[in-house]
């Protein structure tokens, strides 16, 4: 078999599922797009993801997909942030309904030990989260 072009990655969609003081649970759902004339099994992940050119987010996932040959489907991952700093980015964040992201990693390919390495920039509309600019931590914060 020959070493597969990687895969394209970009935010189809961030859902806030939880959280407590001290942190926010979210599941990113990414759209992984393969480029490649022969299904691509992916076996896992590394992503870091950054919105307006900080750091939102780190983690890896363990999930297998597989993609069809010049197809596309949507992974679903777990992301965990603390709450100071999604508190801090989401007052940076929160001037304009967009915001710029960039998504980087490196995806696994089946049972090979292929590391295939992602770059990914575009924009992420921030409407899901606006319910997060009317909280504040502390008066006047």
């Amino acid at each position: 078999m020959q070493k597969p072009q990687p895969p394209q990655l970009s935010i189809a969609g961030i859902s806030l599922v939880g959280g407590n003081l001290f942190e926010q649970q979210f599941i990113l759902k990414l759209r992984v797009q393969n480029p490649n004339d022969f299904d691509l099994q992916l076996s896992g992940l590394h992503y870091k993801l950054e919105l307006g050119g900080q750091e939102f987010v780190t983690g890896q996932s363990n999930q297998s997909v597989t993609v069809k040959r010049l197809g596309s489907d949507v992974l679903e991952v777990e992301a965990y942030i603390k709450l100071f700093e999604l508190i801090k980015q989401a007052k940076a964040m929160a001037v304009n309904g967009k915001v710029p992201y960039r998504l980087t990693g490196e995806a696994l390919v089946g049972e090979s030990g292929w590391r295939l390495p992602f770059d990914r920039k575009g924009e992420y509309d921030l409407a899901p989260l606006e319910r997060l600019k009317g909280f504040q931590m502390l008066p006047g914060s």
